[in-house]
């Protein structure tokens, strides 16, 4: 019991109802991933914009106000703004830190107080000059930056800063050079911490993060179900199957014929059901009709014992008897030689050796030796030939496989009647026709002439069992042909035998391979 409930246990974390939930899970988990960092990836790109045109404004407003403090250094008499920058002349300083304290005041209106920016003013050596706003800082302007702005350039980057108290801060900072005419004169730098940005993106994150937490249940808890309606189908297949046994063959699998899949399955299944219960009821027929042949040689031969044995007898009659029980062995020993040759055949137990083999001298010498059967009955044999006749072949199931059609021939002519046998030679086959003039094959038999121990006409089939023309498909099949009937009422009946030229190498290969390939059906 546990080893069954370990094996049940093994089954169902194996099965594909597991396997296609956990897919659809990692599926969805992938694609709530990369949809919450597109999400999150356009709103810091937005953000950042954002930070980047206030810093370009704040930044301008300083070009502009320091610009214009310098003009007004120049003009003798000021006035205006420029009166209010002259008491100022010799002290740049001052004046820079009141101009940078405009811009970046604790009085500025929200939202521009939440994201308050600093501004820094360096003389053309990088030295700090004046500073104002929220990150405060001595530190020299970055050699390369410093290279970068002389050269015209504007500089937007984040970095991490060094405050007043040693303590690193992230920022974003928009640095260029104020021109005096043609010559630069101050470096400029509006900087802004970036952590208020830092703590939108990592609320935005938290807010992502739940939210696909909360979709994959839901969709997960969506996808069992989904998993489990599409595959209750399966599970009444698979129950339905194990109530299938040997002797319940007949049952099927009842589906709606929805065309999906599933169905298919099902539709295929019960195709697979029906060509076995076609197989064991074929198998169970030969069985009996086994035992019906033998039962009767048999019976004959014990009852010919018996007579033997009841009292003494002459030389005469001991002899008579042993030859009526040979007569009844040899019977025997042919039904079990036809049997077993079927049984090779059928299996494809060893691949026929097959050589070149021209047909015409092979079906002249046969009809010679049917020659001398059919002048009992004053029959007239015809052979007629066209063409190369030559194709690959194994000769002792041919002589088997025409041996059989001529002698049903002679055996189902009247006499005085006619047996014309012709061989035509096509491109890619060789076609064999074997016809008599006897009544011919009734119309309800001919769908079962190549079932094995048929004899739907028993007052005339003599002391056949009712493999001969089993044994004919069987050899045809071997050799990649096709047999066909031909029997119009009351116009005799005709065997015509189709076989190729060559081997299809497919069907030979999936011969080695399988052992028995698909062979081609008899047509009736």
């Amino acid at each position: 019991m546990a080893d069954r409930s370990g094996r049940h246990r093994y089954a169902r974390f194996g099965s594909v109802r597991l396997k296609v939930f956990l897919l659809y899970a990692a599926i969805l988990l992938g694609t709530f991933f990369v949809f919450s960092a597109c999400v999150h990836q356009y709103f810091r790109h937005e953000i950042y914009q954002k930070v980047d045109a206030l810093l370009d404004v704040r930044a301008s407003g300083l070009e502009s106000a320091v610009k214009t403090y310098l003009a007004t250094r120049k003009v003798d008499a000021p006035s205006g703004l420029a009166a209010f920058f002259s008491g100022y002349k010799n002290n740049d300083e001052k004046r820079f830190l009141v101009i940078a304290d405009l811009l970046t005041g604790p009085e500025l209106p929200e939202p521009e107080r939440r994201l308050r920016t600093a501004a820094q003013i360096f003389d053309l050596n990088g030295r700090p000059i004046a500073e104002s706003g929220a990150v405060q800082s001595a530190a020299y302007l970055e050699p390369q930056i410093l290279s970068r702005a002389l050269r015209g350039e504007k500089i937007v980057r984040s970095f991490d800063l060094m405050n007043r108290d040693l303590k690193p801060v992230r920022v974003r900072a928009n640095t260029r050079t104020v021109m005096d005419g043609p010559h630069p004169r101050y470096i400029i730098r509006v900087l802004m911490p970036l952590k208020p940005v830092e703590e939108e993106l990592t609320r935005l994150r938290r807010v992502l993060a739940l939210l696909v937490l909360i979709m994959l249940l839901v969709t997960s808890w969506a996808g069992i179900l989904l998993v489990r309606v599409t595959l209750q189908p399966v599970d009444r297949i698979v129950r339905k199957i194990r109530e299938i046994r040997s002797d319940n063959l007949g049952e099927r699998l009842y589906l709606h014929d929805t065309g999906d899949e599933i169905n298919r399955l099902a539709q295929t299944f019960n195709e697979m059901l029906e060509r076995l219960e076609k197989s064991f009821e074929a198998q169970k027929q030969i069985v009996q009709d086994l035992s019906h042949e033998l039962k009767t040689p048999l019976t004959i031969l014990r009852g010919q014992l018996e007579v033997a044995l009841k009292k003494p007898r002459s030389q005469d009659e001991y002899a008579a008897l042993l030859h009526a029980s040979v007569s009844e062995i040899e019977n025997i020993r042919r039904i079990i030689d036809d049997l077993l040759m079927l049984a090779r055949l059928d299996s494809r137990a060893g691949t026929l050796e097959m050589k070149s083999l021209d047909l015409k001298p092979l079906l002249e010498g046969l009809l010679e030796d049917v020659k001398i059967l059919a002048q009992t009955k004053k029959i007239s044999v015809e052979f007629t030939s066209s063409g190369d006749s030559t194709l690959q072949a194994n000769q002792i199931h041919l002589k088997r496989l025409f041996m059989n059609l001529l002698d049903n021939a002679v055996k189902y002519t009247p006499e005085n009647g006619h047996i014309r046998v012709e061989l035509k030679s096509g491109p890619a086959d060789v076609r064999i026709r074997v016809a008599d003039s006897g009544r011919g094959i009734n119309a309800e038999h001919l769908p079962h002439i190549f079932d094995r121990f048929y004899r739907g006409e028993r007052g005339q089939r003599g002391d056949s069992y009712g493999l001969g023309l089993s044994i004919v498909k069987s050899i045809v099949e071997s050799h990649q042909g096709r047999i066909e009937v031909e029997s119009p009422p009351g116009a005799g009946a005709a065997f015509v035998v189709s076989l190729p030229k060559k081997r299809n190498m497919q069907l030979f290969l999936a011969e080695l391979l399988k052992g028995r390939p698909p062979g081609p059906k008899a047509s009736t």
